[in-house]
């Protein structure tokens, strides 16, 4: 057995159907078939229709129709606030600002090394045949902004909490 199918027996071991089939969903931004969904958390498609259901009832999942075949995603208001909460949970204020400050000046680098305003403008630039350090710019530059917009909420809400509790 390699080290990929120990890690698979183990993470089967430790869990049941239902958080298996949870973990995939919150880890997959795109729209997936329960059968696909059910190969990637090792249970059958049944059992994973069953959880999947669940997890739109909890407001965890959307579905969305593709001709016959009804497609799962994460619900992404509840990821997004699921985030903001953990960030509240794990990071002082001090630290959420002082990474918004780091990110701020990373996407202004970014905007001066391209000559662009943002991410998206260097994503139409871009040639396929363009260096791989563009590339990978480019995707940097596009995550700093998702977690930048994730600390800034996660501040916003902070404020937003304790203006309620004083």
């Amino acid at each position: 057995m390699d080290v990929n199918e120990r890690a698979i027996e183990e993470w089967k071991r430790r869990t049941d159907g239902f958080d298996r089939v949870r973990t995939i969903l919150e880890r997959t931004r795109e729209r997936r078939s329960a059968a696909e969904i059910a190969e990637s958390a090792f249970v059958s498609e049944k059992t994973a229709r069953k959880h999947l259901v669940r997890l739109v009832d909890l407001n965890r999942a959307v579905t969305v129709r593709d001709g016959r075949t009804t497609r799962y995603k994460r619900d992404a208001n509840t990821h997004v606030i699921d985030r903001i909460s953990e960030l509240r949970r794990e990071q002082s204020r001090e630290t959420l600002v002082d990474g918004i400050q780091r990110m701020r000046g990373d996407i202004e680098t970014f905007r001066e090394r391209y000559d662009v305003e943002d991410a998206e403008e260097l994503a139409i630039q871009l040639e396929p045949g363009d260096s791989v350090e563009a590339w990978m710019d480019l995707s940097e530059w596009q995550t700093k902004e998702r977690h930048l917009a994730l600390a800034q909420a996660a501040l916003s809400f902070g404020r937003a909490a304790d203006r309620i509790e004083a």
